[in-house]
């Protein structure tokens, strides 16, 4: 009987320590999650300010274009009044 109590306390030393192990090694692994987890809500949270950002100059972007085209056709009206001014006025004296 005293070698069965053996193998037996031996099996079941065998198998704390293989919990232990796998205890350790799964708190390890759920370290690393909750790491991996704040970095994407840190990138999650960059993206979206990003995107907010990148919306806004978009709106300028086109806001600036509108006025440009609108300050283009002002240069033309005016050039077209500066060359109809240069032109000697053809009254009869």
């Amino acid at each position: 009987m005293s070698s069965a109590n053996g193998i037996v306390r031996f099996c079941l030393f065998a198998a704390v320590i293989g919990l232990i192990g796998v205890g350790v090694y799964a708190n390890s692994l759920n370290t690393k999650l909750a790491q991996r987890d704040a970095t994407v809500t840190a990138l999650t949270t960059d993206r979206d300010a990003w995107k907010a950002k990148f919306e806004a100059d978009e709106k300028k972007v086109a806001e600036s274009a509108t006025a440009l085209q609108q300050e283009q056709a002002k240069v033309h009206d005016l050039e077209a009044q500066l060359e109809a001014a240069k032109k000697p006025s053809t009254r009869k004296r």
